[in-house]
């Protein structure tokens, strides 16, 4: 049997959907929704909106509100994984939708989450310039002096750059995490000094090889021209007044970066602890990925 299903939806016209909330389709005019809203206005409806709310909910913590009370504070001169996290929460879609939600409960919030991705951004691009700034520093202080032999590989003493700069980066991050007061550049040298003595001993494994920490930084023609490089990194490399200066700038920094992130943290963590408790309430009307659900499920004209 063929069913008309124009009989079905061809009543008389509903007054909630008069011609004055249809004058340009003149077949919802027509249309009767009367069943459909006192289906919402019974227990069922309310638990059809309530279950899309919470999901929506849900998917907002899951993506943007949760993953942000998560992001790492950093023990690190750079703030490479923080910023990647960030940028992976912001450049979602769903972020846009949390927005909304901030726009009306917590304007500021939105305003810090920002600043905060642009000040990382601006923050590791120091510490990138300083990397560049230390590998140049290394190059030009290993240099030989004119009267020395030239070894093999050029004009500079046989040394593993990397080795070098990564001993030296372990000594400074070490040392500035011990030292409170930054500004002291005096007190710094002092502590570089206790560290070296205390973990920069040299290995006696050849007299012509410089060995630290069980790592080979050097080879010289000679055991002076390793006392020579030894000297260079412990006093050149580890101890110049730029390189030592701009850490601690970049040090500082860090420290306030991290407070900023502790503090959107905190602040988000309310946001989704009350989500995962069902009691998250929030100012915004309608968010567009809830309405656009509701809409297709029921074929609505608005």
């Amino acid at each position: 049997m063929k069913i008309n299903y124009s009989d079905y939806y061809l009543k008389s016209n509903n007054d909630r959907f008069s011609s004055k909330y249809n004058k340009y389709n003149t077949y919802d005019s027509k249309r009767d929704f009367s069943d459909i809203y006192n289906y919402f206005s019974t227990s069922h409806g309310i638990a059809f909106f309530s279950t899309r709310r919470e999901k929506h909910y849900q998917i907002l913590n899951d993506t943007v509100f949760r993953a942000l009370a998560l992001i790492t504070s950093n023990t690190e001169f750079d703030f490479r994984d923080t910023k990647t996290e960030i940028e992976s929460i912001i450049n979602s879609t769903v972020y846009r939708n949390a927005r909304q939600h901030l726009k009306k409960d917590d304007p500021a919030l939105i305003e810090k989450i920002d600043i905060l991705y642009k000040e990382l951004i601006d923050h590791n691009y120091t510490v990138d310039e300083l990397n560049k700034i230390i590998e140049h520093v290394i190059d030009i202080s290993f240099r030989k002096p004119i009267s020395s032999p030239i070894p093999s590989n050029g004009s500079i003493f046989k040394i593993d750059r990397n080795i070098i700069k990564d001993l030296a980066l372990e000594t400074w991050k070490h040392v500035f995490q011990e030292t409170k007061e930054l500004k002291d550049v005096q007190n710094l040298e002092q502590r570089i000094d206790e560290d070296i003595k205390r973990f920069l001993q040299r290995n006696d494994y050849n007299q012509n090889e410089l060995w630290i920490k069980s790592k080979q930084i050097g080879i010289g023609e000679n055991k002076n021209e390793v006392d020579n490089i030894e000297r260079i990194f412990k006093n050149d490399i580890l101890k110049n007044n730029y390189i030592i200066q701009k850490l601690s700038d970049i040090t500082r920094n860090k420290l306030s970066l991290n407070g900023h992130i502790d503090l959107i943290k905190t602040r988000v963590a309310y946001i989704s602890n009350d989500i995962d408790k069902e009691i998250y309430t929030t100012n915004a009307k309608c968010c567009p990925t809830v309405c656009k659900s509701i809409k297709e499920s029921f074929g609505l004209p608005f």
